[in-house]
């Protein structure tokens, strides 16, 4: 007698069993479907076999899962119909059952994920994983404000990104939302790309991560809870990395000079009464509070006592930097906010979302009067956003990101937490690779190579033109000399973007130029390169250094360039 034990809610598994033919010397078969069989699921799930991870074959006691069992009943099949016959060539070949077992393991557990039909498994505590994605699904809707308003044009998966991201936050327990927003993002960053925001090169690493890590996992048959617990210390690497540039790419002349810093120019932007405060005494305290906060920030993070409160420092000081209407900071203090939560231990998340406050808000949400308040704050979010009062914005945002605030605090931590010195790393050995990546993204200025999305933003940093303003490295960036070779426009034809740097006195990386007018053949521009004047060049002209210096488009879409002011010091407006 054979036993097949399946799941009677995957379609494939039901298909599987029902077109299966066997020869009659496998003698009688008796099919159970585990998911209503609890007795029988209970009894395979202690002997070791995940239901999950495919059916499981029992014949004459000794029992089989997952490619083996395939195997098995693929070499007692009668190979009568297409069906057995396919399968049977398939599977009867035990390295094709290995080979393809994961593929179909993958399509089996995505189909019941879009189905909404859960696991057999029981998952482990997921409370970080539901908190971190009702604040993911926050961040979202930030992230299409800021593109539809602020940077270049919207894709219709931008716009896709704010919906489901809106669905997310309610629902932060589904998914299948979850996972379709991850899939909307990770199109839409290579759309957009390249792309100079800085919360744009952060989401990005980290949704590198998210692909690399899903993958693994759904090949592997794995829980979300395991996925998750495979990509969250990516997350935490990502944002101790960035606190450790947004410290170092500042320590420069124009940084400290309180006439030109970055820190002044955007204390000067904040809404009354603060910005009321001006005296010099408070230009230094902007500028060296910087150091001091996110240095704190940083080692807080490390250091397990004291983690709490570097998770509320953090989400702090993102949450006052956007006040700021020098610049949409909402979405990147958002962004901030939810690499602060993977911060948290599982027991610190849960009783969160445990807290009456968060219950009573969310129940709220779900009344008819909640659903008027949220159509409402929808509606003034996309309002202020389009006239650019990024400051009215982020006291909007305030009204959840406050409130969540006061939830970390209250119940963020407690004696007994899980509290890790290396949460930071990931063990999948491989998955920290990207860790890495980011960080060699980073240091790519101080090589002589890209400065956009290094992180280097809103820090008066100066690397081009053969010169550094860095305080440590003073030596201009090298090996590679692409930041040496600069021009200056003198004139151009369409183009609007040549035009914005030729009127604030900007140069361009030669590679820059080459790669604007590649991607616009239509322009014509007038520089000065070397001490030598070129007039009315257009991509025809530049054709051979076009093809001898640019890279593959693809490769362009990582490997591009900040228009740089060569002026000393360096002044904060002109270094955007």
């Amino acid at each position: 007698m054979i036993n097949i034990y399946y799941d009677g809610a995957c379609p494939f598994c039901s298909h599987y069993v029902r077109y299966l033919r066997l020869q009659k010397t496998a003698g009688e078969v008796v099919l159970t479907d585990v998911r209503t069989d609890k007795p029988s699921l209970q009894r395979l799930t202690q002997a070791g076999f995940d239901l999950d991870q495919g059916m499981v074959v029992e014949i004459e006691g000794r029992r089989l899962g997952g490619a083996d069992a395939m195997q098995a009943l693929a070499l007692m099949s009668t190979c009568s119909g297409w069906f057995n016959k396919v399968q049977y060539t398939i599977f009867a070949h035990r390295c094709l059952a290995l080979l393809l077992y994961p593929l179909l393991r993958l399509g089996r557990n995505l189909t019941l994920l879009l189905l909404g039909r859960q696991p057999l498994r029981s998952e482990r505590d997921t409370s970080l994983l539901a908190l971190f994605s009702a604040c993911w699904g926050l961040f979202a809707v930030m992230h299409t404000l800021v593109y539809v308003f602020k940077f270049t044009e919207p894709y219709v998966s931008t716009y896709a990104i704010g919906l489901l991201g809106t669905w997310l936050f309610f629902h932060p327990e589904s998914r299948r939302s979850l996972l379709l927003l991850l899939v909307m993002m990770v199109v839409d960053g290579w759309l957009h790309m390249p792309m100079h925001s800085n919360h744009t090169i952060l989401k990005n690493f980290f949704l590198l991560a998210v692909v690399c890590g899903g993958v693994y996992s759904a090949l592997r048959g794995q829980s979300w809870a395991a996925f998750f617990q495979n990509v969250a210390p990516v997350g935490r690497a990502l944002l101790l990395i960035m606190y450790v540039f947004g410290v170092f790419h500042k320590i420069n002349s124009g940084f400290l000079n309180p006439d030109v810093s970055c820190a002044n120019a955007l204390w000067q932007e904040m809404p009354p009464p603060l910005v009321w405060l001006d005296t010099t005494w408070l230009s230094y305290l902007t500028i060296y509070g910087t150091f001091i906060v996110e240095g704190l920030i940083f080692v807080f993070l490390l250091v397990p006592a004291l983690r709490h409160w570097g998770i509320v420092i953090g989400i702090g000081f993102h949450l006052f930097l956007a006040l700021s209407g020098y610049a949409f900071y909402s979405a990147f203090s958002m962004l901030s906010l939810t690499m602060h939560v993977l911060f948290l231990s599982p027991q610190a998340a849960g009783r969160i979302m445990a807290a009456p406050l968060w219950r009573n808000t969310m129940g709220l949400w779900r009344s008819i009067k909640g659903k008027l308040l949220i159509g409402a704050y929808a509606l003034a979010l996309v309002y202020y956003s389009s006239i650019g009062a990024y400051t009215v914005v982020a006291l909007f945002w305030f009204a959840i990101a406050i409130p969540f605030l006061w939830l970390v605090i209250r119940h963020g931590h407690r004696a007994g937490d899980d509290a890790s010195r290396w949460i930071f790393i990931s063990s999948r050995w491989w998955l920290n690779v990207v860790a890495l990546l980011f960080f060699f993204n980073c240091i790519t200025p101080y090589l002589g190579l890209k400065t956009a999305q290094s992180m280097n933003m809103f820090a008066n940093l100066r690397l081009e033109g053969g010169a550094s303003n860095h305080l440590v490295l003073r030596n201009a960036p090298g090996p590679f000399n692409y930041l040496a070779d600069v021009v200056k426009v003198e004139s151009a034809s369409g183009s609007p973007y040549l035009n914005y740097v030729r009127s604030r006195e900007l140069h361009l990386t030669y590679y820059a130029l080459l790669d604007h007018v590649e991607r616009n053949p239509w322009v014509i521009v007038s520089y000065q390169r070397d001490g030598q004047s070129y007039s009315q060049m257009t991509a025809l002209d530049l054709q051979s250094d076009m093809e001898q210096m640019l890279h593959p488009r693809w490769v362009r879409k990582w490997f591009h360039f900040r228009a740089a002011d060569l002026k000393e010091p360096v002044v904060c407006e002109n270094n955007l």
